[in-house]
């Protein structure tokens, strides 16, 4: 047992001997003092904290600082040798871009020890290879736009993908600051618009993964705004005469732009099961404005991909629309998600068919999917589809002619030309009834906000539409030979007319338990009585039509509150 114990206790102190050797080497290459006893260290660090501690801040710091000044000095070594012509320009500019990267590969072999000294040396590349970049862009043309922009993306996807793996949150920020800066440059100053737009629209996407993976959240806005504003100033290039880049590439682009964010989104929250953010709420409406609606804008205005655009917006909305019903909805059972999905669709839906078709056919359509949307709100239960089909019906109001109808009925001079009520309109007032029909409550099934919000804004559009289409009827059926002064004051007895039978309407469909949301217009339509008759009929009726229009005033004002009260008790 003797001997076994001396073999071991004397490997043991080879051991000891080793480690101390190889302690004693590293505090020599370091410049440190040969190792001393654990106890003696720690007990000098005890007496003198914050001596120590400042002063390893103070040279550190100066050291790094200095390190960068040697680097810089390479840098204009380089620069000297190209401008003294021992270099030429290629082969000088080759050999910055690769000093500049070289920095990155020292970063990335530092930053598991000295996480600062990574930091300064990938900034170097920054530093040094970016105004390289720009100098070979512009000044010495070495590099097509194209290439420029190339060639910035293997530089700052280098730093980048280097800060991601170490983890270095500052040099992110200094990468990004960088590119966006340079590329927004490089934008203004060169023809390669389309090319340093797609590279901010990928730096974005970028620094929106950096988000989701290491939770730096304050990158994703920086680099958002500046893609957001590049593709704003692609539109203005677009349409200029002639025009600076061309205008289906431009649409390209920004469509580029919703795809690679809410791709990116989806993946988070569909296949990762998570809620949606805020920034992805704010950058999904400034894509829409800048990308969405700089798309149909130079689309309208060139005439190019009108209708490849408006089917690809149709497809978005179909798979917006199946994302939120078919998975949020059953897995992950509805919430922020939800609602993020069905608002995309429905203005994906909204644009996309707005592209196909237009005029009275497109009102058509607008009213077929606010029924369809109405039937699948009352079918599955969803006041969010009860909502949709309010906007669907609002909205074809519009192309199909039942609003400026509405509106010249109710307030249109009676001498200038009217809108007729024309087939189109007609149908969509149908969709309208047939709307708030579909959102009577279903015995049994609580209603939720979404249909009551509903069925009173459709009360409002029915109330409205009727009352101006009489009007226009009415006017439509008065002898054409009037004179213009008896024709007015006609028109305004008519609409006096028509707002003294809605107010009674409305009051007593607002007594029933089913269309008790009519109720709340009673007011509202007898103030606008009594402003129309200060407004209108004083001015142009004679008295013996005053007397119609008040006698029919006054009656709404007796008959409509006492039905209502009538009603209520």
């Amino acid at each position: 047992m003797t001997e076994p114990l001396a073999r071991l206790e004397a490997r043991l102190c080879g051991v000891e001997r080793a480690l101390a050797e190889i302690e004693s080497r590293l505090e020599l290459l370091e410049g440190g003092s040969p190792a001393q006893p654990v106890m003696q260290v720690a007990a000098a660090h005890a007496e003198t904290p914050s001596v120590t501690a400042s002063s390893t801040d103070v040279v550190g710091t100066l050291t790094l600082i200095g390190r960068t000044f040697v680097i810089f000095a390479g840098a204009y070594l380089l620069r000297a040798l190209t401008e003294s012509g021992t270099l030429d320009r290629t082969t000088g500019a080759a050999l910055g871009f690769a000093y500049a990267a070289a920095w990155t590969f020292v970063a990335w072999r530092v930053a598991p020890r000295h996480a600062l000294s990574a930091t300064f040396f990938g900034a170097c590349t920054v530093l040094v290879g970016f105004p390289l970049l720009w100098e070979a862009t512009t000044r010495f043309a070495l590099l097509t736009p194209e290439a420029g922009a190339v060639a910035l993306t293997a530089t700052t996807g280098l730093v980048l993908v280097t800060a991601w793996r170490r983890q270095l949150h500052a040099l992110a920020w200094v990468a990004t600051i960088g590119a966006c800066g340079l590329a927004f440059l490089l934008l203004v100053m060169t023809d390669g618009a389309i090319a340093f737009a797609s590279f901010l629209i990928a730096l974005g996407v970028a620094t929106l993964w950096l988000g989701y993976d290491l939770e730096w959240t304050m990158l994703r806005w920086v680099a958002a705004l500046v893609a957001d504003l590049a593709v704003v100033g692609l539109v203005g290039r677009a349409l200029t005469t002639p025009p600076r880049d061309a205008p289906f590439v431009v649409v390209a682009v920004q469509v580029l732009l919703l795809v690679g964010y809410l791709g990116s989104i989806a993946v988070r929250t569909l296949v990762r099961g998570r809620d949606v953010l805020p920034f992805e709420v704010v950058q999904t409406g400034a894509m829409l404005f800048a990308g969405l609606g700089g798309a149909m804008l130079v689309a309208y205005r060139t005439g190019t991909g009108t209708l490849a655009l408006g089917v690809a917006l149709l497809m978005l909305a179909q798979a917006s629309y199946g994302a939120a019903f078919a998975f949020v909805d059953r897995q992950q059972g509805g919430g922020a998600n939800f609602y993020f999905y069905t608002s995309l669709a429905l203005v994906f839906a909204l644009t996309g068919s707005g592209l196909v078709l237009s005029g009275p056919l497109l009102g058509v359509l607008w009213a077929s999917l606010a029924v369809l949307a109405g039937w699948a709100a009352r079918r599955f239960g969803r006041g969010t589809l009860a909502v949709h089909s309010v906007v669907y019906v609002a909205a074809a109001a519009v192309p199909s002619g039942l609003a400026s109808a509405s509106l010249a009925g109710l307030f249109a001079s009676a001498d200038a030309p009217w809108a007729p009520a024309r087939p189109a309109a007609w149908a969509v007032l149908v969709a309208i009834a047939l709307c708030w029909l579909l959102t009577t409550p279903v015995p049994g099934r609580a209603a939720g906000d979404g249909p009551d919000v509903s069925r009173w804004a459709l009360a409002c559009l029915v109330a409205a539409s009727v009352a101006g289409v009489c009007v226009v009827v009415t006017r439509s059926m008065l002898p054409p030979e009037w004179g213009a002064p008896l024709l007015a004051a006609m028109v305004a007895t008519v609409r006096t007319g028509v707002l003294a039978a809605a107010a009674i309407v409305v009051a007593w469909l607002g007594g029933r338990v089913l269309t008790h949301e009519f109720g709340a217009l009673l007011y509202p339509v007898l103030a606008w009585g009594a402003l129309k008759l200060l407004l209108e009929d004083f001015r142009t009726s004679p008295p013996s039509l005053l007397f119609v229009a008040f006698a029919l005033y006054g009656g709404a004002l007796i008959i409509g509150p006492r039905i209502a009260k009538k009603r209520a008790t």
